[in-house]
């Protein structure tokens, strides 16, 4: 189905790769049905214990896990504080308390 992004975030990663970076041309894209474009979807799953079911999530632009994921989840508790800055802050805290992470990565075509 057709996808419409209309920028709001700090890096608006999806709509680098999918329209415009300026909202209001990003609106008047999706108004006049302007810009087409193929978009790989993913399907993320995981298992976040052995004793809860399997939570599933879409992405259209990353997906990851351990520190990357980790300092994306908490970033945004840091962004009122910190601003764009944030992502600095959330980095240095989770270099200090590496842990491992175990995953898997299956790819189907």
């Amino acid at each position: 189905p057709p996808v419409g992004v209309i920028p709001a975030g700090t890096d608006c990663a999806s709509a680098k790769y999918i329209t415009h970076l300026n909202p209001m041309l990003a609106a008047q894209a999706i108004i006049n049905n302007a810009q087409w474009r193929p978009l790989d979807v993913m399907l993320n799953q995981w298992r976040p214990s052995a004793n809860e079911g399997v939570q599933q999530r879409f992405s259209v632009c990353a997906t990851a896990w351990g520190i990357p994921g980790q300092v994306a989840k908490d970033s945004e508790s840091l962004r009122d504080t910190w601003g764009v800055r944030r992502y600095a802050v959330s980095i240095a805290k989770n270099l200090l308390s590496l842990r491992p992470v175990r995953g898997s990565v299956r790819i189907q075509v």
